[in-house]
């Protein structure tokens, strides 16, 4: 089962939640009814306040604790109940970090983790860790109408830094990667402390992002006008940063991603410093785009990408298969393409082409294709089976023989020595079971 994640240093992102990058450990178990993960013998809660800046999130095993939450948070969406979950972690680096991509898949690789989240026992198998670009990610599953342009720069705002990739024809270009280290939560920490200072009134993020976005609130007048001019001011200070590394969004399109880009919207859309601008607003964005990737090593970053679950690189389909052991047919099909090796693709091309050709109504458009594989039993479900016909069968013959004695004895009959021809005969037809 894969499970993009993003690990931002302000929140949490799956494909299905967003949550605070904030932990809280107790040595006991709490008594609050809220989300609560046990683990080698400690209670973990997630928490509003979040994690102090870490540029290095492997460093201790905070990041890991959030991992194993938004795992759970999955399961528990999706219904999952198996006791044994094996999982594929899909994972992103900046751009300007990717070199430790190797680190940080080892930090997730911790072989089986067992742990239990709200109440229930979960065994974690992590099978593989892909790790991907960040910022990149975000824009996969629109890269294809992106490779006409020659160059787009990519712009992601986030807690602690702003990262730049340029893309050439939905390509990033490698020797091209910026980050400032100029980000939404440097920006309210000091505007909650200046608002603190010259009113004492305390406020939090959420009362900026209201302000700046347009949303009820009983703040007064003055303080709004503050907490408008520090944010303006801000994301016009990130726009001539981005032009002194060589960032001229007045030449070349752009597209903004990050819950900075969200917060600072309307005043990158009123700069004159930009000619044209895009904006991705889902925070799961760089997660989405985690999973929109192949279940790949990510060394040769692709250079074209069509929508979608899969992805195309040098004109090539590149696709991530796996299954059980618990049927003759996957046993008897995972041996052979073992076989192949690198003859596997040619075998299923013709093989699918082959069910198109048989059941061409899988080809029509938003076509609910429906595969039923009839199961052949394996070889210890046929022996089992086999031999519960047996032992029935033998039980039915010695009753039909206790019987015949019985009927003998009462008779005054001596007692037989062997089977006799009725005998004989009932054997052979309990022997026609083995017919079915």
């Amino acid at each position: 089962m894969l499970f993009p994640i993003e690990h931002g240093n302000s929140a949490m992102k799956t494909v299905n939640f967003v949550f605070p990058s904030g932990l809280i450990d107790n040595p006991i178990r709490p008594p609050v009814d809220t989300e609560m993960l046990e683990f080698d013998g400690k209670f973990w809660t997630l928490s509003g306040q979040r994690i102090s800046y870490m540029r290095d999130k492997t460093k201790d095993e905070r990041y890991f604790m959030l991992t194993l939450f938004a795992i759970a948070k999955e399961l528990e969406r999706s219904g999952n109940t198996s006791p044994v979950v094996e999982a594929d972690l899909a994972v992103g680096l900046p751009p300007e970090h990717y070199a430790l991509r190797q680190r940080f898949a080892d930090y997730f690789k911790r072989g089986r983790v067992n742990f239990v989240f709200n109440g229930t026992p979960i065994c974690l198998i992590i099978r593989h860790v892909f790790v991907y670009p960040q910022t990149y990610a975000a824009v996969v599953p629109q890269a294809g109408r992106l490779k006409d342009i020659p160059r787009t720069f990519i712009i992601d705002i986030g807690g602690y830094t702003t990262d730049v990739m340029l893309l050439r024809n939905a390509a990033p270009d490698l020797q091209f990667c910026r980050s400032l280290e100029m980000g939404v939560i440097p920006m309210s920490n000091d505007i909650i402390s200046r608002v603190s200072a010259m009113y004492d009134i305390k406020i939090e993020d959420d009362h900026i992002a209201d302000i700046i976005q347009g949303r009820p609130t009983i703040l007064p007048q003055e303080v709004r006008e503050v907490v408008f001019a520090k944010v303006r001011s801000y994301a016009y200070d990130i726009l001539d940063k981005l032009r002194e590394l060589q960032v001229d969004l007045r030449a070349n399109p752009a597209i903004f991603i990050g819950g900075g880009s969200i917060l600072f919207r309307s005043f990158v859309e009123e700069s004159p410093l930009v000619a044209h601008a895009d904006f991705v607003t889902d925070p799961k964005a760089n997660a989405i785009g985690y999973g929109c990737w192949p279940l790949r090593s990510c060394d040769g970053w692709p250079h074209r990408i069509t929508e979608g679950s899969y992805l195309r690189r040098d004109d090539k389909y590149r696709f991530s298969l796996g299954w059980g052991r618990d049927t003759a047919e996957k046993i008897a099909v995972g041996d052979f393409l073992e076989k192949l090796k690198n003859r596997k693709s040619d075998l299923i091309v013709q093989a699918v082409w082959e069910y198109i050709g048989n059941h061409p109504e899988v080809m029509a458009e938003n076509a609910k294709i429906v595969i039923t594989v009839r199961s052949t039993p394996t070889d210890e479900q046929t022996f089992a089976k086999i031999q519960s016909m047996i032992d029935a069968a033998l039980e039915s013959l010695k009753d039909n023989m206790k019987y015949q004695i019985e009927q003998e004895n009462r008779s005054g009959q001596e007692e037989p020595t062997g089977p006799n021809q009725q005998d004989l005969d009932d054997m052979l037809d309990n022997l026609t079971i083995f017919d079915q």
